[in-house]
């Protein structure tokens, strides 16, 4: 069950296509940022820049990155068809320049952020489906109106659902551009940088960039996409991997020792076969009888396994990922796996204790 939860894992659609993307993460002064306007500019700027380079497809910014977890919940208002206004609650996060396209995350319906969201005009979010399903299930999100942060917002637009951990788990988000937002306050921003190829060149580019806007400012954790998305599964993956190891080793333990069983079990008959040979029974009959309670044992010890299996599987829900506790796959293919090594660990022995000569069966004490 851990080995499938770990492939499903590995293949899990997080919503997101990253390609060769560098990202990292830059903080404005407060003292010399503490406006607004210079926050707007600095990040416009430093998109463009990074655009501009040779190899560059797109460049923007997020306030938090994909698959690092939840962030910044807030409440908000909305209209519901019977015209009342219930609070909901989503994950808030501030956008900058090209950042959907940097990431691979598709526009569902409506618009992105457009050059004309300024702070003077209307303000306007996107949204994921995981909102528009929980909070507008039988309206067209677009068009309606999200009260938070004491302004109305309109929707314009719903981005692909993305990942806001390895696990593949949605969250209601609404997405605000950083122009509209940046009087909330001075956000620190991740960017994304995305290239048609590798380029091992990128980070040192973006340093000369950074520096050549403001030389007091310092990236911090700059590093591929792909890693942060790889370092985000890595506990789980180790601890897949080990208990897979253990269970390997429980799996050649149990070849060994039914082996070793059956062939002590069938060295205990060779007297008994010498003499049905003896007495002319057919060869394969009598590997058939070693075998069937070889296949009995196997039988009822698979059944007791099955059912402490599936007693123990209901307190690994938590740990699973893309798989039943009760997986009929895993379930049968364990015991068909065991009934073949069964096979195998009867079938050498009995054989072994066929070929022996009756006469020579019939002296052993």
């Amino acid at each position: 069950l851990l080995t499938r939860s770990l492939a499903e894992l590995n293949r899990g659609d997080l919503g997101l296509t990253p390609g060769h993307t560098t990202t990292f993460e830059v903080h404005l002064g407060d003292s010399r940022y503490e406006d607004p306007e210079p926050r707007i500019q600095f990040h416009k700027a430093l998109s463009e820049r990074l655009e501009s380079l040779p190899g560059v497809q797109h460049a923007g910014a997020v306030s938090r990155l994909p698959v690092t977890g939840l962030f910044n919940s807030w409440g908000f208002q909305y209209r519901t068809p019977d015209g009342e206004t219930p609070w909901g609650g989503a994950d808030i996060r501030v956008v900058e320049g090209d950042y959907f396209e940097a990431l691979g995350i598709d526009r569902v319906q409506g618009r992105s952020f457009e050059a004309t969201d300024s702070p003077e005009s209307p303000f306007v979010v996107l949204i994921n489906p995981t909102l528009a399903e929980t909070y507008f299930p039988t309206t067209d999100p677009l068009g309606e109106l999200v009260g938070f942060a004491g302004r109305q917002w309109s929707i314009v637009g719903v981005m692909e659902d993305v990942s806001h951990d390895h696990r593949g788990s949605f969250a209601p988000k609404i997405y605000v551009s950083q122009p509209q937002f940046a009087w909330d306050r001075n956000w620190p921003m991740f960017y994304a940088v995305t290239t048609a190829t590798e380029r091992s060149d990128m980070p040192g580019l973006i340093r000369q960039e950074l520096a050549a806007l403001d030389p007091s400012l310092v990236i911090h954790n700059i590093k591929p996409m792909r890693e942060i998305m790889g370092a985000a599964i890595a506990t789980e993956r180790f601890s897949f991997a080990l208990m897979g190891a253990f269970a390997a080793v429980a799996v050649i333990l149990a070849t060994v020792g039914l082996y070793g069983i059956l062939t002590f079990s069938v060295g205990q008959r060779t007297r008994e076969i010498g003499i049905r040979a003896a007495l002319g029974a057919d060869i394969g009959s009598l590997r058939w009888s070693v075998l069937r309670r070889a296949m009995a044992v196997v039988g009822v010890g698979s059944a007791m396994g099955l059912g402490m299996a599936y007693g123990l599987g209901k307190v690994l829900p938590a740990v699973l990922f893309g798989v039943s506790p009760a997986d009929p796959v895993t379930f049968l293919a364990v015991p068909v796996a065991l009934a073949g090594v069964a096979l195998a660990a009867a079938y050498l022995p009995a054989r072994k204790a066929t070929r022996v000569d009756p006469i020579d069966a019939l002296k052993l004490e």
